[in-house]
């Protein structure tokens, strides 16, 4: 008897665990379905509460990918505007010393590499323009899905 009393405990523990601990990730599919044993344990205990908490997780991730899009404005806008100063030619202290030559090797390497990220930059931005702009249709849809299941589960 007094070895089921141990096994017993955990069971219990990890029980009231799941029911007041959350994923703090989408952990469901495009089908709702839940592939962990855990978190279908945990959406058996707490049931509209999982869906909710999964329904908001979406919610804040579709939020996440519009701000990293703006910082990613950001990011772009000031490489152009740094760019823009390489391609001036400001002068730099560090530069005094060096022969013209080199002054102008140095540039050009700058320019080059200042180019390269301004074009990966780009990239970045124009994906995640393409994703904000079709306003999240794999989110969305999920949103629909989870939120049609919250309203089944009342």
């Amino acid at each position: 008897m007094r070895i089921l009393i141990i096994p017993m405990i955990l069971l219990i523990s990890f029980i009231i665990y799941l029911a007041f601990s959350n994923p703090n990730m989408i952990v469901v599919s495009e089908n709702l379905k839940l592939n962990d044993i855990s978190n279908q344990t945990r959406e058996a205990i707490q049931g509209k509460n999982f869906w909710k908490h999964q329904l908001n997780e979406v919610k804040r991730l579709k939020m996440q990918l519009k701000e990293n899009l703006a910082l990613n404005k950001r990011q772009r806008e000031e490489h152009i505007q740094l760019l823009k100063r390489i391609q001036s030619r400001e002068e730099d202290n560090s530069f005094k010393s060096l022969t013209s030559d080199q002054k102008e090797t140095l540039w050009a390497t700058k320019e080059a590499n200042m180019i390269r990220e301004i074009k990966d930059i780009n990239r970045q931005y124009e994906h995640s323009k393409q994703i904000v702009t079709d306003d999240f249709p794999e989110l969305n849809k999920l949103m629909e899905k989870i939120e049609g299941h919250i309203k089944t589960l009342n």
